[in-house]
Order: structure tokens, then sequence, then C-alpha cells
């Protein structure tokens, strides 16, 4: 899977939103994080979670399987001082007693691309109490009403076709997949929530969060990629000639527990 990201983790930590606050307190209180036990964060990306949540724990273990997102993640975290995140790169169904026991497991915009079950039920061996967050910003430009967003779903479609796809084929997520998942693992007290939220964004922030994508990074493109910006541009300048747009956010979240 680390292929399907090639060339995404500079654009993946620049321009991706992070997770709103209000979530991230939530899932604190949620937690009763205190700053003591360790966290483990799944498919960790180039850190959107470990980060803001580092100095609730003693120790941070964030694991990715593209060695470019944990390289990106190790600068991120340095650039910020942050000392107690270790970074490891490891598919998530790999994990096993010998990383230790956490008081909490993150998922993030990663969970739908792993062996859920297998990976929820190694997730369970390893909390030593607390439980499982996953989080997830559903939607996207995908589904987007705003006239920009259905302007650059019209690029993606000249440049890549109809159907949306990755470099090994079509991008299949199952809706519900997630809760599905847990109602079939050993966790309890499954509960669930989303936060609406919005960020300007520039031109700028609308092609590099594109770029940090499986299905529209400048690997997949390959010779393209250039016609493809200059394209999405021309269009979003087209509709508003300053470049600037709202951007419209839903967070998920589901919360499960070890009892």
């Amino acid at each position: 899977m680390s292929d399907l990201f090639a060339g995404t983790a500079p654009y993946y930590a620049r321009y991706r939103p992070g997770y709103p606050d209000a979530v991230l307190g939530h899932l604190r209180a949620a937690f009763t994080l205190d700053g003591s036990g360790r966290l483990l964060d799944l498919g960790c990306g180039t850190g959107e979670v470990a980060r803001p949540l580092h100095a609730n724990f003693e120790e941070v273990v964030g694991l990715d399987v593209s060695p470019e997102m944990i390289a990106e993640a190790g600068r991120q975290s340095a650039r910020a001082g942050i000392a107690n995140i270790r970074w490891l790169c490891l598919p998530a169904e790999a994990i096993s007693g010998e990383l230790g026991h956490f008081r909490l497991v993150t998922l993030g915009n990663a969970f739908h691309w792993m062996r859920q079950d297998e990976v929820l039920g190694k997730a369970y061996d390893l909390l030593s109490s607390g439980g499982v967050a996953i989080l997830g910003h559903p939607g996207g430009i995908w589904t987007g009403t705003d006239a920009w967003e259905r302007a650059v779903r019209e690029s993606l479609v000249r440049w890549l076709g109809p159907r949306r796809r990755t470099r090994t084929g079509p991008f299949m997520a199952e809706e519900g997949a997630e809760r599905r998942a847990l109602s079939r693992s050993r966790l309890v007290d499954v509960t669930a929530g989303e936060h609406r939220w919005s960020r300007e964004v520039e031109v700028d922030t609308i092609v590099g969060e594109l770029f940090s994508t499986s299905f529209a990074s400048r690997a997949l493109l390959g010779e393209h990629a250039d016609a493809f910006e200059a394209d999405v541009r021309r269009s979003l300048l087209a509709l508003d000639p300053s470049g600037r747009f709202v951007q419209q956010l839903r967070t998920e979240y589901i919360f499960a527990y070890k009892r």
C-alpha cells in the first residue's frame, strides 16, 4: 500500500486538513487522558493525530506502512520540538506484543486501507485499558456541492476518468465498514459522532491537497501532472479571481473501549 502514496508525504503534511480542536478535546475527555500511559497511532501518516495528542501521554508510537510518511512525520515532530514520539515503518497488521501495551489506539484516515478485523483484534490485545478511537474526514472533493468542488471534479474526470481510482486500481471504500468491524470485535460501548467545520483554502491548498491523495497524486498523473495542475488552477480562478474559497468539512469519530 505504501506505493499508493508515493511522493505525497510533503503535500500530506502541508495541505491536508488536521483534526479540529473540538474533536480532539472530546477524545481527551472520553478517554480521560491525563498525560500518563502510551498512545499507538496506526496508519499515522505524517502525524496528524500523534502530534496534537503527544502531550497527553508519556510516549507515543506512530506507525505507518509508508517510509516516506514516516520520514516526513519525523521531520515535522523534530521541527516542533517534540521528543516523545517514536516513528516506525510497519503495516498495522504487523503489530504485536513486542511494542508493549498502550492506553489508547488511534486510527485516522487510514483504517479503510487495513484488514480491519485483524487490526482491531491485535489492537485489543495491546490495550492495557482505554480503547480505540477512529477519526476521519468522509466525503471530500467527491461529494462536495460548492461550485469550486464541482470544478475540481470536472478536472479530475478530464484527466483521470469518471471513476475514482488509485495506482493499483479502482478505489472502493465500504460505507459503515468501521462500525461493522467494531461490532464484530471484543471492544464495547461503541459511541460515534461528527463535527462540522470549515476552513478558508486558497488555490495552492486545493492543488496541494489533491496531490496528497492516492487518487490524484503526481505519481498517478505521471507526465500529465503539470497539465492537470494548470487545468485545476485555471478552473478555480475562472470562478473567483481571488483564488480563495471555503471548504466545508465533516469529521467523524468512533470510540470503543476495552472493559
